[in-house]
């Protein structure tokens, strides 16, 4: 699913498909077991908790693996989006809306995003028959 990569470009963290699509996955999505999530992540992408605290944001690291252990929860609308947003897991996983990168448009063919300012496009022309 090279498209879901492709659309959290700049994103600090993704977790991989084969995770995303496992069936502890699925089943902690489900249930909106963030405890499960978390562990997952940690232990199946070798992410510390201060990575994933840093990719949810607005999370420590202490809250991480509070959560983890199972001594606090997430019960939040916009944690849970946070959390999606900071693994590309996808809102319907979870029970939310669509996140913002899920509909992220792809670029025209021969158009590819610039680096810097991101209301810059860099477009490749190709003009056949030049020397």
């Amino acid at each position: 699913m090279e498209d879901r990569s492709a659309q959290r470009d700049g994103y600090a963290l993704t977790i991989p498909d084969a995770l995303l699509h496992s069936d502890a996955m699925r089943r902690a999505c489900a249930e909106r077991d963030f405890q499960e999530i978390f562990r997952l992540v940690n232990r199946r992408t070798g992410s510390s908790y201060a990575v994933i605290a840093s990719a949810v944001g607005r999370m420590t690291t202490s809250r991480v693996s509070d959560i983890v252990r199972g001594v606090r929860g997430i019960r939040g609308q916009g944690v849970m989006e946070r959390v999606a947003d900071a693994f590309g897991i996808p809102g319907a996983m979870l029970g939310l809306p669509a996140r913002p990168w899920e509909s992220a448009p792809k670029p025209p063919s021969g158009v590819a995003p610039a680096t810097g300012s991101p209301d810059v496009l860099l477009v490749t022309v190709t003009v056949e028959g030049r020397r």
